[in-house]
């Protein structure tokens, strides 16, 4: 099977978009996070929602994952793509795409080389369990058994992806913290930018009163050293009318 394609949107008149606001959400997060944690990382591809071309000359020849990674592809936005296949995909299943995605689309990407396949049902009313992972393993699909937490690893994103609360989270199993949505990001930003502020402000805080303290102690050192000024002045006198008392005696 030749490379596929992703040709440019303006011919993805067909591709499939979320079904849902919350099919919707879960694309957003799982694009956005993954597109945060691979920041650093110029040869991870990610996409999704666009047409898969992957027979020469043949239109009908297509599907829409979901989401994508492509790893040794340089991260760019792109207008279209041809290459190699997909390393991993995820598809967000709803009750237009489950039987495809449990049906068609997986032979067509076991047929591709994909070698992670995730189906995930934020609906929990099409599959059972709502999250499922395969890995390629002799031209088909093997199941990842999940772990005691209910993790399912994934080797080529070095990720875990794992349901919480009923919704679909990855995990960085190096740092044991979830990748975050695009609401705990923004909320995570605005209180380090307020943490900044108040920081900012404790500095000012701090100058002034170092300010005010070296304020004090330089008038301090005025007021001491007028005054070992006139005890010296004093002493002198002192001394003056000691000696002309000394003199008169005489």
């Amino acid at each position: 099977m030749p490379f596929p394609t992703f040709p440019p949107s303006a011919q993805n008149k067909s591709a499939h978009y979320p079904e849902t606001d919350i099919h919707a959400s879960v694309y957003i997060y799982l694009r956005t996070a993954l597109e945060d944690h691979f920041r650093d990382s110029p040869d991870v591809y990610i996409s999704g929602s666009r047409l898969l071309y992957y027979e020469q000359d043949n239109p009908s020849a297509s599907v829409a994952p979901d989401l994508f990674v492509i790893r040794g592809v340089v991260q760019d936005k792109r207008c279209a793509y041809e290459g190699k296949a997909p390393d991993v995909i995820i598809e967000i299943t709803a009750r237009s795409t489950w039987l495809e995605d449990v049906g068609r689309k997986r032979a067509i990407y076991a047929e591709l080389g994909v070698a992670e396949y995730f189906i995930y049902d934020p609906l929990c009313e099409y599959l059972k369990p709502p999250l499922q992972g395969y890995h390629l393993a002799n031209c088909d699909y093997a199941p990842i058994v999940a772990d005691a937490q209910g993790r399912f690893h994934s080797e080529v994103l070095d990720l875990d992806l794992q349901i919480v609360n009923g919704e679909l989270r990855l995990l960085d199993p190096h740092t044991g913290k979830f990748l975050l949505t695009p609401l705990e990001a923004q909320e995570a930003a605005r209180q380090a930018q307020s943490a900044m502020l108040q920081t900012e402000d404790l500095y000012r805080q701090v100058q002034e009163l170092a300010h005010q303290v070296r304020e004090e102690l330089r008038a301090e050192a005025v007021a001491r050293q007028a005054a070992d000024q006139r005890a010296a002045q004093a002493e002198a006198e002192v001394e003056r009318l000691r000696a002309e008392l000394k003199s008169r005696g005489k």
